[in-house]
């Protein structure tokens, strides 16, 4: 979805007011980051913003969005450390100065109720294989209703098209709604994959989620604080996502064994290991998850006790 965006700017200083400044900060997601930085290809000013790796640089960000800035795409959850963006005062600022946002939502929706009408986005895009349950495929993107009409994307296909079947070799006629930015077929078995996933969260509410998601991600940081990790996630509730992202030495090899035992997570790196209790997580399940860690780590430390001596 960022690419089919990004498609639609030609950064030749000649369309939408002659903005070809493209910001965001360095805890983007990397292939968000790769679709933006090769748009200097094409004549983009890109300006990656420096944070400390786990708060979104927020007071940086609004410096470096002026009258030249184009587009600020931005994560509103920060994979690396869960950190959470205040998306309205990033989106009244960045229109302040006549630039556009577009809100990755992959890492929020689902846990973090969005508003995105009232925050007047630009644009935000996300997937289903994360919060919603759905599997890869299931990609989404909302473009507000005044700004579709300016975007016509080179990476596109029939189905952008005003009469897709009409099966036309002439100039490419756009689809007056919101159908332009869809472009070729749709991976239509993974549009069902994520069905169940988004229908039960619409069933639950996304705000029952966030109070559930609250508690538990605050228990959770505080065991782990209490075993003397470094907990790589912001501590204030309005500040942080879904998960709770902690590290300590050797975190990686742990991490493999207890996927071997079938405790779920992941590691990254600059991150440590990523837990993310949902809706269908028990607090005995994260007292078990880190029964499991507590013995991966004293397994270790055992075993190199032993080839020590």
């Amino acid at each position: 979805m960022q690419a089919v965006v990004a498609s639609c700017f030609n950064f030749d200083g000649k369309s939408f007011e002659g903005r070809k400044k493209i910001v965001y900060d360095d805890v983007n997601f990397s292939t968000v980051h790769y679709v933006w930085q090769e748009q200097a290809r094409r004549g983009a000013e890109v300006v990656v913003v420096k944070s400390d790796g786990i708060n979104p640089p927020m007071e940086a960000l609004l410096d470096a969005i002026d009258e030249k800035t184009l587009l600020v795409p931005i994560s509103h959850v920060l994979f690396r450390s869960s950190g959470l963006y205040d998306a309205k005062k990033v989106i009244d600022h960045a229109h302040s100065k006549g630039a556009m946002v577009l809100l990755d939502c992959y890492q929020s929706a689902g846990t973090v109720p969005l508003s995105l009408k009232a925050w007047n986005v630009d644009m935000a895009c996300g997937g289903s294989v994360k919060w919603a349950c759905g599997g890869p495929g299931a990609a989404y993107l909302y473009v507000r209703p005044d700004v579709l009409p300016k975007m016509a994307p080179m990476a596109t296909g029939w189905f952008s098209h005003a009469e897709p079947f009409a099966f036309d070799m002439g100039p490419m006629r756009w689809a007056p709604d919101t159908w332009r930015m869809i472009g070729g077929t749709m991976p239509i078995p993974a549009m069902y994959t994520a069905r169940a996933g988004w229908e039960m969260l619409a069933k639950l509410g996304v705000e029952n989620v966030r109070k559930k998601s609250l508690r538990q991600t605050k228990l959770l940081r505080d065991k782990v604080e209490a075993r003397g990790f470094v907990v790589n996630t912001p501590q204030s509730d309005d500040q942080r996502g879904g998960t709770i992202c902690f590290d300590f030495p050797g975190a990686d090899a742990v991490s493999r064994e207890l996927s071997a035992q079938k405790f779920f997570h992941d590691y990254r790196p600059k991150c440590g290991l990523r837990v993310s209790p949902h809706y269908y997580t028990t607090d005995e399940e994260l007292d078990g998850f880190l029964a499991a860690l507590d013995a991966v780590r004293a397994k270790g430390a055992t075993s190199s006790a032993r080839a020590a001596y």
